[in-house]
């Protein structure tokens, strides 16, 4: 039991370092964005920011906020 009673516990990834790998990725609107390891939903959520801030169409919009393949995690 390597971490038993010591520190071994929940990690978080930091919302900077999220938001540095989404700026590699850049995901566009229709990609399928899934969070294995979902946790908090950081990635989830910043991703989305990302995708709010493009200049989007009605369609498109509506596409983000309505299609549940979008964005999903465990």
């Amino acid at each position: 039991m390597g971490n038993a009673g010591r520190n071994g516990g929940e990690y978080y990834t930091s919302r900077p370092l999220i938001r540095a790998i989404i700026q590699v990725v850049k995901p566009q609107i229709g990609d399928r964005i899934y969070d294995r390891a979902c946790g908090a939903a950081g990635f989830l959520c910043e991703s989305y920011d990302y995708l709010r801030q493009g200049h989007l169409t009605t369609k498109q919009l509506e596409q983000l906020q309505f299609d549940k393949c979008s964005l999903s995690g465990v």
